[in-house]
């Protein structure tokens, strides 16, 4: 966050538009957890003066603990009262973590009482597919509504998938690889996918710090991720700077988030092991061993649907906390 002092002041006896956007704008920037702290103060000033943009944003910096603890009660009040103050956004997310159609009156905190936070964001217990390399898969890890508004939310922000070169360790499109994706930057990301985020670090037992930029995939007939590993190869020049930044990556999580397609496995050619999940299923995998090495035998593919369009949320983990 930049030391300047006077732009920071002006900015906390402005209004509260100035105060979230120059808020965000140091958010962007800040170096340190009192950075961030700072920032934050200044979003949830503007919150509390009723700008709504500000409170979900607000619920965010609880839920992801920008500069504080994780908090998700309070991440749901924030959201709350977003809705209150009219975010037609935070309504819609309320109603689907509470599982409700619809709300009467313009207090949002009866359907912010029906949310058990603690049960949104905990483990999923899976089912052991393989123990070398493991592979797990779990039935109905993201509800139906939670797969439709992942797809709603990516539906308009799809381009072109990427992968890391090799030789210079840029992401770049690749023919390997035909599928769209959506990326869920931090400008991007909302309640609901934090939660799915959130169930993922807590099914997997990885700190949500660890996790890369969570992706939605759309495959249309034909359009697949031939054979690959999601590490990065040690002896591969172009890696050697992204695991000494970011650590390695160690595991996959999956998420089926339709079925009304047909083919599109998640297949993993050196085991002879297929996965195809119903709405909502989802599988994940550590692609190292006990001693952090890479696994070969994770060689899959995302096979092409053969009719109909494939939906997937994907989401990679690291060893360790980024370092740039």
């Amino acid at each position: 966050m930049p030391n300047n002092v006077g732009v920071e002041e002006r900015a906390r006896s402005g209004g509260p538009e100035e105060q979230f956007a120059h808020g965000v704008e140091a958010l962007g920037q800040a170096r340190s957890i009192e950075d961030a702290a700072r920032a934050a103060e200044l979003i949830e000033a503007a919150a509390d003066a009723g700008y709504a943009p500000a409170s979900e944003r607000c619920a965010i910096i609880e839920c992801m603990g920008i500069g504080r603890p994780i908090n998700w009660h309070r991440a749901l009040d924030r959201v709350a009262q977003a809705a209150t103050q009219g975010s037609e956004l935070s309504a819609r997310q309320l109603l689907l973590l509470a599982g409700q159609e619809s709300s009467t009156g313009g207090d949002w905190s009866d359907v912010r009482g029906q949310i058990d936070a603690d049960a949104l964001v905990g483990a999923r217990k899976g089912i052991v597919a393989l123990e070398k390399p493991f592979i797990q898969v779990f039935q109905a890890f993201a509800t139906p509504a939670e797969c439709r508004w992942l797809i709603e939310t990516a539906h308009d922000r799809l381009g072109p998938s990427t992968v890391y070169d090799y030789s210079t360790g840029a992401l770049r499109p690749d023919p390997r690889r035909t599928s769209r994706a959506a990326m869920f930057t931090f400008d991007q990301i909302d309640l609901v996918t934090e939660v799915i985020r959130a169930r993922i670090s807590a099914s997997l037992r990885l700190p949500l710090q660890r996790f890369e930029v969570s992706q939605v995939l759309h495959y249309a007939p034909g359009q697949e991720f031939k054979p690959h590993h999601d590490y990065f190869d040690p002896s591969a020049e172009g890696f050697q700077e992204e695991i000494a930044l970011r650590g390695q990556r160690v595991a996959t999580l999956l998420i089926y988030l339709n079925d009304a397609f047909e083919g599109g496995q998640t297949h993993f050619p050196s085991l002879g092991f297929s996965y195809r999940g119903e709405i909502g299923d989802s599988i994940a995998f550590f692609s190292v061993d006990s001693d952090g090495q890479p696994e070969p035998l994770t060689l899959h593919a995302g096979l092409p649907p053969t009719s109909g369009e494939k939906w997937i949320f994907s989401q990679w983990v690291r060893d360790r906390r980024s370092q740039g």
